[in-house]
């Protein structure tokens, strides 16, 4: 380019300026052809590795880079209305460009400024024009693309220091952004409600005034409520960490501050508005959930804020009565608030009314869509599963088919490991422990927090044992302890001895009265379940059969596993329990245990010892009693108080539920009690967590849960 501009100088194209800086320009010519000289010579050594092909693109990259620098300077002066040839702005940039380099500052500033400023001066340029025009080129050339340079480093350092620190940096950074935005959010949506609604009292009162960090009024309330209520949604979507609330978040900050500008100019208020949208544009990746599941604790506090929101105006609108000197504030009231003219009252209730038809529309937009993970249990995988890996004492219960099943399978494609699970609201319930096999369960869960996550929702565990919660302590759970599970020791199960007399005597008894005990394989006969029917519901008594976490009387579910049956001597049922088998050759169960209408006293214990002797002898080493809940919980005074309230419900509930008396009863075959806990994540609320295990647990088998 210098040689371009020397070009010039020969044919006396140039300005007449010029003329006194023809030495630099020859300087500048020459600089190329002896770096060439230098660098590509015989015995140079200097850059002596560049390829042929790599000189062609540095060469051409800088000559881009020069008519670059070139192009956008003569597009400013354009921009500017400023008449010049092109063949005259040439030479005086490339000459400035030529003592920016020799004064060795970087970015040629000062030097290049002034020679800059004197040339365009000899071309009939004004001063302040000029100074434009460099400031101009200075701002987009370099102020701006410098700043960038600066950002996208610190996110390089920032990626860095995070990679160092195993990245706790950015969870840090993360939760702050977050807190901030959402606060920010919910923060700007309640004030604009309240200074639209009852804008005098931003004004009179003090306290309020200062509150008022906007210090701004939109053109008419309507719009200011509607954004403000919008600021709301976005809040509480932008927590949920929605994909679909990235736009309408951008979308409602772009309006909000564009509505800000147009209408009382704010500076602050605008600056505010910005930093919120740059801070959601820089946050796409933390909208990462498929839907929104609105939980219980999100529409508490949502509906607290907005109940707070109708007191406020209630408290502050109070005082700007016009007559409320002159009446009592009963009648103050209700004149203000009720009916202070018939055209008010309508229009506040359209507002209301379409304010909460929009908010519903959003909110029914943000949850749209099935979640992928709620899969019908397919009883041919799950019997797969557990013939091939085996399972564990809940792992029959998914053959009731109320609960929904998460696969996991191996890296060819084959079902290894499955749990089960029921949604109540934003929670998704697991019942028990995986099943399959134990080698892919660190997969299993990681993949299923990990889909729990994408889809918005909570994992809640349901009567896991010890060793699992320490697993899953490790995600960030925390956990309670729901009771005891009892167990007895097959393979030392004995009637001998004084304690069980009781018992002997009741065996004996039993087969005096030549009443039976006998185990049914499958498949069944319809006669058989037509009587095992009507003893279930003389059990039921009307009462509604319960699911999830016990079985229910099904012809599919029973015809899955062998039943055991007592008979009287006339050979009618009189009590049956469905086998409940664990898939291992250690451990067995049962599931339905009912009886007939007032049956011989100790029929139940006859079942049960009857069926403790049947397993013993096919080889089983222990057999499941189930759970006392509550027992041996919360029993310290340093106890969880979550334990503490389920120690009270275990000492003094028994009007509800026969806690002691199960525990008493079992007790009599028990050998050992093992811990079970329910586990939820820590940011969750335990009494509503409680409350949606009672819903799912308490439920009625036909109901449906969503």
């Amino acid at each position: 380019m210098s040689l371009v501009t020397l070009v010039l100088m020969l044919f006396n194209l140039q300005p007449a300026i010029m003329n006194h800086y023809w030495v630099w320009v020859i300087g500048g010519s020459l600089y190329f052809p002896c770096l060439l000289v230098i660098t590509r010579g015989k015995k140079a050594r200097i850059w002596s590795s560049l390829k042929q092909r790599e000189i062609f693109w540095l060469l051409g990259s800088s000559v881009l880079e020069w008519l670059g620098v070139f192009s956008f300077f003569a597009f400013t002066g354009f921009i500017l209305g400023v008449s010049y040839q092109l063949s005259d702005l040439f030479p005086i940039l490339i000459t400035s460009f030529i003592l920016g380099i020799l004064s060795m500052i970087p970015g040629g500033i000062g030097s290049f400024d002034l020679f800059m400023i004197i040339g365009l001066q000899s071309l009939g340029i004004s001063r302040e024009v000029a100074l434009t025009w460099l400031f101009l080129y200075r701002l987009f050339y370099f102020i701006i693309p410098f700043l960038i340079g600066l950002l996208l480093f610190g996110k390089n350092l920032a990626s860095r220091i995070n990679k160092k620190w195993r990245g706790i940096p950015g969870i840090i950074w993360k939760k702050f952004t977050s807190f901030f935005l959402i606060s920010a959010l919910y923060f700007s949506g309640i004030l604009l409600v309240l200074t639209s609604a009852i804008p005098d009292a931003f004004v009179a009162i003090n306290w309020l005034k200062r509150l008022d960090i906007f210090s701004f009024h939109l053109i008419s309330s309507v719009p200011s409520i509607v954004i403000g209520f919008l600021l709301l949604v976005a809040g509480r979507a932008t927590a949920c960490r929605v994909k679909k609330a990235y736009w309408f978040t951008l979308g409602v900050i772009a309006f909000s501050t564009l509505f800000t500008f147009l209408d009382d100019f704010s500076l602050f208020t605008t600056l505010f508005f910005i930093a919120l949208l740059i801070i959601v544009f820089l946050s796409k990746n933390y909208y990462s959930r498929a839907r929104m599941h609105y939980s219980w604790e999100a529409f508490t506090i949502d509906g607290a804020i907005y109940f707070s929101l109708i007191i406020l105006y209630l408290i502050i609108g109070i005082q700007f009565v016009p007559y409320k000197h002159h009446l009592h504030l009963p009648k103050a009231f209700v004149d203000f608030y009720l009916f202070p003219n018939e055209k008010a009252w309508l229009a506040s209730f359209m507002i209301v009314l379409a304010i909460g038809l929009l908010n519903s529309l959003i909110f029914r937009y943000l949850s749209k869509g099935k979640s992928d993970m709620l899969d019908p249990t397919d009883t041919k995988r799950v019997r797969k599963v557990l013939n091939d890996f085996g399972g564990n004492e809940t792992s029959h219960l998914a053959f009731t088919k109320d609960k929904y099943t998460y696969y996991y399978q191996n890296s060819s494609g084959e079902d290894v490991a499955f749990l089960q699970f029921q949604n109540s609201s934003n929670k998704y319930i697991v019942m028990g422990e995986p099943s399959g096999d134990s080698a892919y369960f660190p997969g299993l869960i990681q993949a299923f927090l990990d889909d729990c996550d994408v889809e918005g929702v909570e994992p809640l565990f349901y009567e896991v044992k010890e060793n699992f919660v320490m697993y899953l302590h490790e995600f960030g759970y925390d956990f309670i302890k729901m009771g005891e599970e009892g167990w007895v020791d097959l393979k030392n199960f004995s009637l001998k001895g004084k304690k069980n007399r009781g018992i002997r005597s009741i065996m004996n008894h039993f087969n005096e009265q030549s009443i039976t005990f006998e185990v049914l394989m499958p498949p069944f006969s319809d006669d058989l379940f037509r009587e095992l029917d009507a003893v279930s519901n003389n059990w039921l008594n009307g009462r509604p059969e319960k699911g999830f976490s016990v079985g229910f009387f099904d012809k599919d579910y029973l015809s899955q596993a062998p039943i055991a049956i007592v008979k009287n001597h006339e050979g009618a049922i009189i009590a049956f329990a469905n086998i409940m088998p664990s898939y291992t050759e250690e451990n067995i169960s049962v599931d339905l245990m009912r009886h007939a209408l007032d049956p011989p006293n100790g029929t139940m214990d006859f079942l049960f010892v009857s069926l403790f002797s049947y397993f013993q002898e096919q080889g089983y080493t222990s057999f499941n009693l189930g759970m006392a809940p509550f027992s041996n919980v919360g029993h310290s005074e340093q106890s969880f108080w979550e334990e503490r309230i389920g120690c009270f419900l275990y000492e003094f509930g028994n009007n509800f539920y026969s806690f002691k008396g199960l525990r008493q009863y079992k007790e009599k075959y028990v050998s050992t009690w093992i811990p079970k806990y329910t586990v939820y994540t820590k940011k969750s609320s335990f009494f509503y967590n409680m409350i949606h295990l009672l819903r799912v647990v308490g439920k009625n088998k036909n109901e449906k849960i969503s």
